[in-house]
C-alpha cells in the first residue's frame, strides 16, 4: 500500500483523476483521506468469515495482473460503465448509504461526490492490495520460507505468509491485516478513528471538522 500513497503525493496524478472524477483536487483528497482507511478496514472485517474471505481471494487473484500504477489509465475502466460502483457495493454490502452519508458529513461534500470519489478508491485499494498479493506469492515461488519485508516506520519487519501453504482464507486474512496495518501507519490513528466512526457511527474519537488539519499526513501538505 506504500505505493498507492507515493502515488499521492504526485499532484499531476491527482489533477488528472480529479479531472476524471468530475470533482476539484481538494475535494478528492478530502474523500480519498478518510475513503482508504474506511476501505480497507471493511476489506479486513469482509475477510473475518469464511465467506467473504474467499469472495476477496477471488477478487486478488481477479485483479493480480492490474496496473494501478498509472491511474489515469487505470481507472478508464472502472469509470463510466458502473464497474467502480459495483465494486463499492461489493465492499460494501450493507452499510454503503451509510458509509456514503457519513463520509458526507465529516467532508462537506454532498453524496453524488462521495460516490463519485469512492468508485475511484475502491478499486485503487483493491489493486495495490492485488499487486501485494501476486508479488509475495511469487516471492514464496523463489523462497517458500516465510519473509520479512522492512517497515518503513522502522518497527518491526512485517512478516509475510507463504502463501502457497494453508488455509487461502486465513492468507487472505493476512494480506487485509497487513494492509491495513500499513494503511494506518501512512495515514495516522485519528484518520483511521474516523473511519472507524464511518463505519459505525458514534464509535469514533474524531470531528469531521479537523479533516483539513490531517491531509498532510497522505498528501505531504504542511
Amino acid at each position: 500500500m506504500q505505493d498507492l500513497f507515493k502515488q499521492l503525493q504526485d499532484s499531476g496524478q491527482l489533477e488528472a483523476v480529479a479531472q476524471k472524477a468530475g470533482v476539484s483536487v481538494e475535494e478528492l483528497q478530502r474523500v480519498m483521506a478518510v475513503g482508504i482507511p474506511t476501505v480497507t478496514t471493511q476489506l479486513e472485517r469482509n475477510a473475518e468469515d469464511e465467506a467473504g474471505a474467499e469472495a476477496l481471494g477471488r477478487a486478488l487473484e481477479d485483479h493480480e495482473n492490474d496496473n494501478p500504477y498509472e491511474p489515469v489509465g487505470f481507472l478508464d475502466q472502472f469509470l463510466g460503465g458502473g464497474e467502480g460502483e459495483r465494486m463499492v457495493d461489493h465492499i460494501f454490502p450493507n452499510n454503503r448509504s451509510q458509509v456514503e452519508d457519513q463520509m458526507a458529513q465529516k467532508t462537506g461534500l454532498d453524496n453524488d461526490k462521495i460516490r463519485r470519489i469512492l468508485s475511484i478508491v475502491a478499486p485503487l485499494v483493491l489493486a495495490h492490495m492485488a499487486s501485494k498479493w501476486s508479488k509475495n506469492k511469487r516471492q514464496q515461488q523463489v523462497d517458500p520460507q516465510t519473509r520479512e519485508i522492512p517497515n518503513q516506520r522502522g518497527n518491526s519487519p512485517i512478516q509475510m505468509p507463504d502463501l502457497r501453504t494453508g488455509n487461502r482464507a486465513d492468507r487472505v486474512r493476512e494480506v487485509t491485516r497487513q494492509s491495513r496495518e500499513e494503511t494506518e501507519a501512512q495515514t495516522g490513528g485519528s484518520l483511521f478513528d474516523m473511519a472507524k466512526d464511518i463505519l459505525q457511527p458514534g464509535s469514533g474519537r474524531q470531528d469531521g471538522g479537523i479533516l483539513g488539519d490531517l491531509l498532510g499526513g497522505i498528501f505531504g501538505k504542511r
